[in-house]
């Protein structure tokens, strides 16, 4: 069994769960390389629509954070353009891909990735915790992980 020494860990936040009518308002990216981590990136990006309370609560993300923040036009090639042609790695991937793919479709860009979902591995791994990436930093943070912020759950993901 190998161990994949090469992958970017990507985590987004979005205004819903439906990527035909919800949309991304920040992506966190972390590039791995030969096992460490060599680039972080963090994306806000303004979704053009307000921010329901409970996205709001949930992301701690608001109006005002995204006021000035670029539109996805312009984030999602930069978004495509750090990813390469890299594995992605992600916590639910297939909702993150699916809002990932379809922003780029939509600008005629192609977005065609491997991906490997830590939800699985980590049912398995952390089979006492069962719900959120959010409790599995905390355990981890106990046992003394550092962890910084903006792009935490994508750092969380190498961490795992």
């Amino acid at each position: 069994m190998s161990i994949i020494k090469d992958y970017v860990s990507i985590d987004i936040e979005t205004t819903g769960l439906d990527p035909k009518k919800d949309r991304i308002i920040e992506i966190g990216a972390v590039r791995v390389r030969d096992g460490n981590i060599s680039e972080v990136k963090n994306w806000l990006i303004n979704p053009r629509c307000e921010l329901s309370d409970f996205i709001k609560d949930l992301t701690k993300i608001n109006e005002e954070m995204l006021a000035d923040a670029p539109y996805i036009d312009e984030v999602i090639p930069e978004v495509i353009e750090f990813c390469k042609e890299d594995i992605i790695i992600g916590h639910n991937i297939m909702m993150d891909f699916s809002f990932l793919k379809r922003n780029a479709v939509n600008r005629k860009l192609n977005f065609e990735k491997s991906g490997i979902d830590t939800l699985k591995l980590a049912r398995v791994i952390f089979a006492e915790m069962e719900k959120s990436i959010k409790e599995r930093g905390a355990f981890l943070e106990k046992k003394r992980v550092r962890l910084e912020t903006p792009t935490l759950d994508s750092r969380l993901l190498h961490a795992i």
